[in-house]
C-alpha cells in the first residue's frame, strides 16, 4: 500500500498494483505515444530519449495500455471518471474512462 499525499518516482503500472481497490476519484493520463524513440538512442535528437523506450510493436503497445486500463477501472471509486489521450496506431484516442 502506498501512502497518500506523497510523491513516488516509479513506474505507473507497478504503483496502480499497490493502490487499494476504488480509492481514487480521478485519473488524467497521456502516456508515451508510442512514437518510436529508444532509450539512450545517440542518433536521435531528443532529450525524451533518456529517460524511456517509446518503441513497441502496435500489438505490445495494446496490450500495455489494455493492463494499465484495467488498473485504472479497478482503483477508480464507482460513479468516478479517468480521462486518456494515447495513439493507437495512426489514430489519436481521446478516451473517457467511467
Amino acid at each position: 500500500m502506498l501512502d497518500l499525499n506523497k510523491v513516488y518516482y516509479m513506474n505507473c503500472f507497478d504503483g496502480l498494483k499497490l493502490l487499494d481497490d476504488e480509492i481514487i476519484d480521478l485519473i488524467v493520463t497521456d502516456p508515451p505515444y508510442n512514437t518510436g524513440m529508444v532509450k539512450n538512442n545517440k542518433s536521435s535528437s531528443t532529450w525524451l530519449m533518456n529517460f524511456f523506450n517509446d518503441s513497441y510493436s502496435d500489438e505490445d503497445y495494446f496490450l500495455l495500455v489494455s493492463n494499465v486500463c484495467k488498473e485504472f477501472f479497478r482503483v477508480l471509486k464507482n460513479n468516478k471518471c479517468g480521462y486518456i489521450y494515447i495513439c493507437l496506431g495512426k489514430s489519436w484516442v481521446y478516451g473517457l474512462i467511467c
